[in-house]
Order: structure tokens, then C-alpha cells, then sequence
């Protein structure tokens, strides 16, 4: 064999070759027996020559050419079919997508029923929605429920606005500003309230000191309420509702400013008497408790037998603090 022959050989091996690797890529086996069938579509976007056909996801084909009919406006596509795959005539055939990309198939609803189809016979067709109407379809609620909750909240957004607005008269903040002034503006002026609330409590402290006494005068207290008890509550009733009657036409005086109550509690010159009158209680218990004796012989309740057993009292006292300060040296 010269060298002529064998160029020609070994270059029709590699046409051949190149022909099967050629189709094999396309995915068509020049080894399997076809039949073809054809299917109508009114638009077939993205299908090409050699794209696969497929019953549910498994390739029993491809497409093997795709041809307009002026007569109808609609294009015929011609399907190339494994021979050992069987469609019935209740088989539809439809174009789907089969990635986000654009790339399709023909997809063919398969069915087992009815009559079988022949080589060269035309499948029904229906029309699929591709990927993207799906998605579109899945996205436009998602999208309208977004646009409504935006809506919402710029509603809302512009209510909190308001709210905070500092020149709005009805704002929230502006009211608690005023407020914060009012309050700020009061505390500036408070001096005479300080006063008169450090004499109020020096009040509160001498009364604590003067507990005991204070117990004495409510025991006295109560020997008078005993007497009361057992006194005609009849009568006392009665007058005690014609004394109520009387205080309610005095307390309607009062709150118009009638009389002197009246004047003390609308005339502003209340608040310093009352000042004064606490300062000048304050004075009267520390000389009470400097001075005692001064003020407990004066029997309000009791007698002059009252007074004596409690200045007996103080003595013995006196007397038992001594002794003790006399034993602890």
C-alpha cells in the first residue's frame, strides 16, 4: 500500500469520525433507527435544530427541523423519535423552559391511551407557561404585597413625623417641651416651697420627738370619746346633720370667697401666713420640749391629780438616769 492510499484512508476514517462525534455531541445516534412526527406551534422562541424531546425529563429525541407555513402563520416542527418509544394519540407535545438562561425542549405529556401515533403522524400541542411566566406569576402577589406594606409604612413614617414635629403646635414634642418649661419654670420660682417644706418637715421631726406627750394628750382623748359614747347619739345625730347643713352653706360661701375663709383661700397672702403660722409652730415645740413645765401643768382634760402623777413620773426618771450615769463612772 503506497502512501497515497493511506492519506486517503486515514483521512476518510477522520471524516467519519468527525461526522459521529459530530451528531454524538448534537445527541443523535446514527446507530438507532428514527421515526419522525411532526408537532404545530403558533410560536416556537428558542427552539432550534437538534434541541432534545423529552417525556418527563428523559430524552427520546430531538428536533430535526423547524419550518414556517405561510399558509396557516403557524411553524412545523419536525421531531426525530427513538424507534422504541411508543406516543399514543392522548400524548400532547408543548415547548417548556428548561433553565433561567432561555434554553427550551419539547416536552410531550405522555399517556397511555388511545390510539398509537405512526411515522410521519402530527401530535397535539398545548400551550405551557415557560419559566419565567412561573416566576412572574409567583413574583407579582409577593410584589403588590410589598407595595402595599411600603405604602403602609410611609403612612406610618409620616405620622411619626408629625408626632415629632418641634413647630407643630398639636405635636407631641411640642407639648412636652411646653410642658418641660412649665415645670422648668416652676422649680426656677420654687425657693419659698423649699422653705417652706424644710419647715414643714423640722414640724414632723419635733412631733416624732414628742411622741410620748403626744400618746399622754390621745389617752385624755379617749377618756373624752368613753363620755361621748354613752351620751344621747340621737340628739347628737340631729345636730350633727343641722351642723352639716350649716358647713355645706359655708363651704358654698368659702368657694365663692365669702367671709374670711373665703378671702384666706382665694387671696394669695395664704400661702406666707400659712409659712409663717408653721414656722411659728416649729418655735413653740422646741421651747416645749427646752421647757416642758412651762407647758404640761396646764390641764386641758384632766386635773391637777393628772399633773402631779406625771411630773412624779419625770422625777423618778430623772432620778434613774442619774443613778445610772453615777454607776457608769
Amino acid at each position: 500500500m503506497n502512501n497515497q492510499t493511506k492519506v486517503g484512508l486515514f483521512s476518510l476514517i477522520t471524516v467519519i469520525i468527525f461526522i459521529f462525534g459530530f451528531y454524538f455531541l448534537k445527541g443523535i445516534n446514527l446507530f438507532t433507527t428514527k421515526s419522525k412526527y411532526y408537532a404545530v406551534f403558533e410560536n416556537i422562541d428558542g427552539i432550534y435544530k437538534s434541541n432534545p424531546v423529552t417525556v418527563n425529563g428523559h430524552r427520546i429525541g430531538s428536533v430535526n427541523a423547524e419550518n414556517f407555513d405561510p399558509a396557516t402563520g403557524r411553524v412545523v416542527v419536525e421531531l426525530v423519535i427513538d424507534n422504541g418509544f411508543t406516543l399514543y394519540d392522548s400524548c400532547l407535545a408543548s415547548i417548556n423552559s428548561t433553565d433561567l438562561v432561555g434554553s427550551k425542549e419539547i416536552a410531550i405529556r405522555y399517556k397511555v391511551s388511545g390510539k398509537t401515533y405512526k411515522s410521519g403522524d402530527t401530535i397535539g400541542t398545548y400551550v405551557a407557561p415557560d419559566l419565567m411566566s412561573k416566576l412572574s406569576g409567583a413574583i407579582d402577589p409577593l410584589k403588590d404585597n410589598i407595595t402595599r406594606t411600603l405604602h403602609n409604612l410611609d403612612s406610618v413614617l409620616l405620622a411619626v413625623k408629625g408626632a415629632l414635629a418641634k413647630d407643630d403646635q398639636t405635636s407631641t414634642i411640642h407639648k412636652l417641651n411646653a410642658a418641660l418649661d412649665n415645670i422648668h419654670s416652676l422649680t426656677a420660682k420654687g425657693g419659698s416651697l423649699d422653705q417652706t417644706l424644710a419647715n414643714l418637715k423640722s414640724f414632723t421631726g419635733n412631733l416624732n420627738q414628742n411622741n410620748e406627750k403626744i400618746n399622754h394628750l390621745l389617752a385624755n382623748v379617749s377618756d373624752l370619746t368613753d363620755t361621748l359614747k354613752n351620751a344621747d347619739l340621737g340628739a347628737t345625730v340631729a345636730k350633727a346633720r343641722s351642723a352639716l347643713s350649716g358647713i355645706d352653706t359655708l363651704m358654698h360661701g368659702i368657694n365663692n370667697g365669702e367671709g374670711t375663709i373665703g378671702s384666706l383661700i382665694k387671696d394669695k397672702q395664704v400661702y406666707n401666713d400659712l409659712d409663717s403660722a408653721v414656722l411659728s409652730l416649729n418655735t413653740l415645740l422646741v421651747d416645749v420640749k427646752a421647757h416642758p413645765y412651762r407647758y404640761v401643768n396646764v390641764s386641758v382634760f384632766g386635773g391637777a391629780k393628772r399633773d402631779a402623777k406625771y411630773k412624779e413620773k419625770l422625777a423618778k426618771e430623772e432620778a434613774k438616769k442619774k443613778a445610772k450615769a453615777a454607776s457608769g463612772k
